[in-house]
């Protein structure tokens, strides 16, 4: 598949670039992806045993707890959160996890939503983010 720019709304900024780990269904964090390792631990999810740690994380939104703001701060803390997170809808609990981690800790992913535009990443394997704007294709 050819080359593909989607623009979306920057939730956090920043730029990254990875291979794409794309599902079409939420995931908690709090109890679904182990904060040490980075791995989806969660048994009913599409991506279970997947490692999210250098990757550009593709999913619609996050489900569940608040706690899930801490799962991401400690996958970032731990040096093995995605590379960037891509969402559907913007998700305030994901998001509140890495602004806590940029401005304590100044470690962060650019975190962008892409709308009707996030069912295409499905069909990629690489993804590069710079701020509002996603460049995906064949990595």
């Amino acid at each position: 598949m050819a080359q593909q720019t989607l623009v979306g709304r920057e939730i956090v900024g920043g730029a990254a670039e990875g291979r794409v780990l794309y599902a079409d269904t939420g995931l908690s964090f709090w109890g679904g992806c182990d904060p040490q390792t980075g791995v989806i631990v969660d048994h009913t999810h599409p991506l279970h045993n997947e490692c999210v740690c250098g990757r550009v994380l593709a999913i619609p939104n996050g489900r569940g707890s608040c706690t899930g703001s801490q799962v991401v701060l400690e996958l970032l803390l731990n040096g093995v959160a995605p590379a960037a997170l891509l969402l559907r809808t913007p998700d305030v609990i994901l998001s509140l996890g890495v602004i806590v981690a940029e401005e304590l800790f100044g470690h962060s992913i650019p975190i962008v939503s892409l709308g009707d535009s996030f069912d295409r990443l499905e069909a990629h394997t690489h993804a590069a983010v710079a701020g509002s704007t996603v460049i995906c294709g064949a990595g």
